[in-house]
């Protein structure tokens, strides 16, 4: 029997070459590929008819292929292979590129299912396959639902279903036992985790993918929301220090600009905390820009001037020197030394380098250092969803001592509406900043179709010349993602270079190594234009890049698209936001990006959102800020209710209480600390 933890090359099937391609996956052991679950599922009973096909629709249809050829295209760099397939109501062209063993693969006479994208080759309507299958092959239609996996490279789907299939009857059952309470487990009407992953990997009826779906949102809820109820409960009994917070007023009178009316509110809630004998466990929920930094350094600053430690623990390296750059230039005033800990570096930033810092703004590289912290009072996690709950609470344990627990400040980009914050975040006191600085100005927001591009072009071409920079987001790395529509960073970064010759252009996307680098070019105007995926989301402050291109804008969420436009904008100067969208049939797009171009407040927008998708669906936060895979379409009261009776259910049980999901994928090292 093969255990979870095993490596994935213990799998009899799985060589060298399949073991790369795993890799760049991030399938490193057995557990990985057992929960490697399929995107969608197709139903081969539900297909449409040949003459209800229309340009950019996605679709399976069910075809009697006849006849097929390959040839070059006029290029000579792609050979295409075209077939002609019909059904009872019409006949079509099937069209793959740079696939002629299809030819000898393809059977004549006899019917496949094919799914994918009907469009125009030429003036004929054509279909373009994703997936296809051999009606006849009943190993994989016995059931009539078909599992779509995210694509592995120089491997098929029937490759990737047949190599999880031979898995799974190996794996030891007993590493997939049930972690909840069987009473619990019936009153919810879970499938168990053996059961779970059966129903999404090889479901008898798309019913059983949904039950399967429905233990991985509720394992994800749970495992997200009982950290914070445990915080609350165990935070009664512990004890702080009282600080002396006379410090955050003489910070006030240092700063260059005037506080909003909820960075004062937000102040007095901190100062109250900090006061206090009991540990402050408290999040900071701000609109984006609007200057959570400051009240963190008060919170570090806080604790220095009560000659403890304060650390401010930032997900990504670029985001951490940020933070030392501004309370340098903010702070030095005050006369307390101040280190960096990256991965890469440590240094001082404020104060000799022989002596003990005060404050230390570090990344996940202070949870593996020896640094001593023993004598740390506040603890300041920044984009506190980017860190692991056994992370954030090992750094806890090891700060402030034995019979000491710091204060506890977090502080997230992610403008959500109150009432659901409240049902997420229960325990915790919250605090909110949405209102912006006085001297920002509105970023200009645009939605344009495609037909524009050549005149948003010439625009851009302008403001390059003036010395602007533009961040051009697309929501996909390459060209044979799972959505073959998606524009990808290299397929604009080709379109920019061709259009713009003389002006220097990088791309940027998680899986690159040196992205620190990559930014400080930008920072320092090396590149003028940065093509990306959503890394930039979040913790980018460059004051010249004042234009946000949005590609295919219709594949964000609305919160998504928000924290983008953040990018810009962000001092005295104009920023500029252009969303480009092509309209399509049956979308709610256009209501959406509507609503994106005129209004600006992010809290605004989350309330919009919460009531256009319903109680049941926010989808936009998933993509901006929690780390929800599964539960994106299920963060509502009624939901988040259900989930704090049963931690109350649990805690009553055993108030030690941890749970360790066998069903969700393990939270990799670049997801927590990537900067996405």
């Amino acid at each position: 029997m093969l255990s979870l933890e095993n490596s994935i090359v213990s799998i009899r099937s799985v060589g060298p070459s399949l073991q790369l391609s795993l890799n760049k996956k991030e399938i490193e052991t057995v557990g990985d590929l057992t929960r490697y679950y399929p995107l969608r599922y197709l139903d081969i009973h539900e297909h449409v008819p040949i003459s209800a096909l229309r340009a950019g629709m996605l679709a399976t249809i069910v075809v009697t292929v006849y006849s097929g050829y390959s040839r070059r295209a006029k290029s000579g760099r792609t050979s295409i292979q075209q077939f002609t397939a019909e059904d009872e109501t019409g006949k079509i062209q099937i069209t793959f590129f740079n696939q002629p063993f299809l030819i000898k693969q393809f059977k004549k006479n006899e019917q496949y299912l094919f799914y994918g994208t009907a469009s125009f080759f030429g003036r004929s309507l054509t279909f373009n396959p994703r997936e296809y299958l051999h009606i006849e092959d009943g190993s994989e239609t016995a059931t009539g639902v078909l599992p779509l996996y995210s694509a592995i490279p120089h491997h098929s789907q029937r490759f990737i279903r047949k190599l999880i299939h031979n898995l799974l009857p190996e794996i030891d059952a007993e590493e997939l036992a049930e972690p909840l309470p069987e009473a619990l487990v019936n009153k919810r009407s879970l499938l168990n985790p053996l059961q779970t992953i059966h129903a999404l990997h090889e479901p008898e009826s798309i019913e059983q993918t949904q039950q399967g779906r429905r233990r991985l949102v509720y394992d994800e809820l749970l495992s997200y929301v009982l950290p914070y109820q445990k915080l609350a409960v165990e935070y009664q009994k512990k004890k702080a220090i009282q600080l002396k917070t006379q410090v955050i007023d003489t910070i006030q009178t240092l700063l260059p600009f005037t506080l909003t009316k909820d960075q004062r509110q937000s102040l007095i809630e901190l100062k109250n905390d900090l006061q206090k004998k009991s540990p402050m466990k408290r999040m900071l929920i701000g609109e984006v820009g609007s200057g959570k930094t400051i009240i963190a350094a008060s919170a570090l600053f806080a604790a220095a001037s009560s000659n403890r430690q304060a650390i401010l623990l930032a997900p990504t390296e670029v985001l951490a020197q940020q933070h030392a750059l501004t309370i340098k230039k903010l702070f030095s005033s005050l006369n307390k030394s101040v280190m960096l800990m990256t991965g890469s570096s440590k240094e001082m930033v404020l104060g000799a380098q022989s002596k003990k810092p005060s404050i230390i703004i570090a990344t996940h590289a202070i949870l593996y250092s020896d640094i001593d912290i023993e004598n740390c009072a506040c603890v300041v996690v920044d984009e506190q969803h980017k860190f692991g709950v056994q992370q954030r609470d090992s750094l806890m344990e090891r700060a402030g001592g034995a019979n000491i627990t710091p204060h506890l400040l977090m502080l997230s980009a992610t403008p959500i509406p109150r009432s659901l914050a409240l049902s997420m975040y229960g325990g915790v006191s919250l605090s909110w900043l949405t209102t912006m600085p006085a001297n920002r100005k509105p970023v200009i927001t645009r939605v344009i179709t495609p037909e524009k591009r050549a005149d948003l072009y010439t625009w851009l071409e302008k403001q390059l010349a003036a010395g602007k920079q533009a961040f051009v987001v697309c929501p996909a790395i390459e060209e044979d993602e799972e959505n073959s529509d998606a524009s990808s960073v290299e397929q604009v970064v080709a379109r920019l270079q061709k259009r713009f010759p003389d002006t220097p252009i990088d791309l940027l996307y998680s899986n690159l190594q040196d992205k620190n680098s990559i930014l400080s070019k930008f920072r320092d105007k090396k590149t003028q234009i940065l093509v990306c995926t959503t890394v930039i989301e979040v913790g980018i402050d460059i004051p010249d890049a004042t234009i946000m291109i949005i590609e295919e804008a219709d594949m964000f969420g609305l919160a998504q698209l928000h924290q983008l436009r953040g990018r810009v904008g962000r001092n005295e100067k104009q920023g500029y936001c252009i969303a480009l969208y092509a309209p399509k049939e049956s979308s709610d797009a256009d209501k959406r990006l509507s609503y994106f171009q005129n209004e600006l407040n992010g809290f605004t927008i989350a309330e919009y959102d919460l009531k256009l998708r319903g109680p049941g669906s926010i989808v936009g936060y998933s993509q901006s800020g929690f780390p929800f895979r599964y539960a994106k379409d299920h963060l509502s009261l009624s939901t988040f209710k259900e989930i704090h009776s049963d931690i109350q259910e649990l805690l009553a049980i055993d108030p030690h209480f941890t749970y360790n999901s066998v069903t969700l994928p393990q939270l990799k090292q670049s997801e927590v600390t990537h900067l996405h």
